[in-house]
């Protein structure tokens, strides 16, 4: 590569770097996050060590955030600078897994920019969670397993010092593990790989006990949702499994939720129609990579998909390690395109260009959640004795961050019920995720439906308001004793 062609790769990762820390502080903490900085804030090490794996997560990252906070206080800004901080060094590293991989220089850049400019990269560049920091290690994991299958031993340490701290991440490193190690297995016969393999199957060991504890726990927890009862429906599982694919190209492409709100129906299916081209496009891309680094991507996404037919839950985050492969396929079709047409490849640039900008308008414009406004709503209208009920009990801790009020909050959780003292005031706040499968389902909306009437019966409803944010619609409901 010559000298003056780093100077392009090192404008965008600035100006990406840039983007990343724009307003880092101004989005509420959503549920997830209030999460993670409750567990951190409050939890003992031993109970973090017990809650996480019964949620099952590792710990790692959540004792890691308390001796942050410890240190560097528990502002926004600070909570979500650990997911910013590997997020630009991911850029680096995923820079130099594009020079491994692409040849063509146009390649490479294009691959670094869609990289770099995915709001679906940002989303997880400025959220509190473990997924930034896994993307990171994962690109490293896969830099030198690049380098070890052309020089074998001499990055032996460095592939497995890089394994091991990406699944310190936990429970979202599985799958693209078994991805790897299935890639591995394809030349078990020869020798390096073979090598290989057992060099990757051996860091494992270490972490096999938390995976056999939340496995257990998985196989054992009942799981009274919509998902888990038709699991083995062949047409609900498919259409399960399309729906995820789709929305996980839908994120990295540059559309988010809001961009599909108040769009009539046919132009809701142009934004389809044009997702699943870049999908499509990006594929094709990674098919034109040689023999052995096209078998690595198209492994992983192969049994990243098989794994939706196991999973209750698989969100579009949980994909995050293709993201660097679904990149580097654009990057090649890019080149190829702009070498046969350049008008062509520049049609779709704008295309993508135009996408991205609407899409991260809305990403910084509109909140991540409500949790801050509801609490200061709270605070100003509350009366002595009034109590606020958070369904689910889960968003205890994104609502806790922001509310200074002196009533007395209750998590809802699905088996218990709270009761009603007739001299309180009850603010009612359900977060409408709740009602998704993988959250409570069924139950989750019976018990909504329950504490409602229950209310009505008891009480007067005062008032009522709805806040759309990125992370689900919130009701905000005040019922008054009668």
């Amino acid at each position: 590569m010559r000298r003056d062609a780093w100077y392009l790769p090192a404008v965008i990762i600035i100006v990406a770097a840039a983007v990343r820390f724009h307003k880092l502080e101004t989005h509420f903490l959503w549920i997830d996050e209030g999460t993670s900085w409750y567990i951190a804030k409050f939890l003992s090490l031993n109970n973090i060590w017990a809650d996480r794996i019964y949620a099952g997560h590792f710990p790692f990252y959540f004792l890691f955030l308390k001796f942050w906070i410890m240190v560097f206080g528990d502002s926004e800004f600070s909570l979500r600078l650990p997911s910013l901080i590997p997020s630009i060094f991911s850029l680096i590293v995923f820079f130099n897994i594009s020079k491994l991989l692409l040849k063509a220089n146009i390649a490479r850049h294009w691959s670094l920019f869609i990289f770099s400019f995915s709001v679906y990269g940002l989303t997880l560049a400025q959220e509190v969670r473990m997924y930034s920091a896994a993307l990171l290690f994962f690109c490293l994991w896969i830099f030198f397993l690049i380098k070890i299958i052309k020089d074998y031993p001499r990055y032996s340490i460095l592939y497995s010092c890089s394994l091991f701290l990406f699944l310190l991440n936990g429970s979202v490193c599985i799958i693209p593990y078994l991805g790897v190690l299935s890639f591995l297995f394809f030349k078990f016969k020869n020798k390096i790989y073979r090598r290989i393999s057992f060099l990757t199957i051996f860091v494992l060991i270490p972490f096999l006990f938390l995976y056999s504890s939340i496995l257990s726990r998985s196989l054992n927890i009942e799981m009274e949702c919509y998902y888990l009862k038709h699991q083995f429906a062949l047409k609900t599982q498919l259409l399960n499994m399309i729906g995820w694919v789709l929305r996980f190209f839908k994120d990295i492409t540059g559309f988010s939720e809001m961009s599909f709100y108040d769009l009539p129906y046919s132009l809701t299916l142009i934004y389809f129609v044009i997702f699943v081209l870049f999908a499509i496009l990006s594929v094709f891309g990674l098919l034109k990579l040689s023999k052995e680094h096209k078998r690595i991507g198209l492994t992983l996404m192969l049994v990243s998909f098989l794994s939706l037919s196991l999973s209750y839950k698989f969100e579009s985050r949980y994909f995050f390690h293709l993201l660097p492969f679904i990149a580097i396929g654009w990057g090649d079709t890019m080149a190829r395109l702009y070498e046969r047409s350049k008008k062509i490849a520049m049609l779709f640039i704008l295309l993508w260009g135009c996408l991205y900008i609407n899409d991260t308008i809305l990403y910084f414009k509109i909140p991540k959640s409500a949790w801050g406004n509801i609490a200061d709503y709270i605070e100003e209208n509350e009366s002595i004795q009034d109590e606020i009920w958070l369904l689910p009990d889960f968003s205890l801790g994104a609502f806790s961050y922001y509310y200074d009020g002196e009533s007395t909050v209750a998590g809802i959780g699905l088996g218990g019920m709270p009761t009603i003292d007739k001299e309180s005031g009850i603010w009612y706040i359900v977060w409408s995720n709740s009602k998704l499968p993988w959250v409570g389902g069924v139950l989750a909306i019976e018990a909504d439906r329950f504490l409602k009437r229950y209310l009505y019966l008891k009480s007067d409803l005062e008032m009522s308001r709805y806040f759309v944010t990125k992370n689900g619609e919130v009701e905000l409901h005040h019922y008054i004793p009668r």
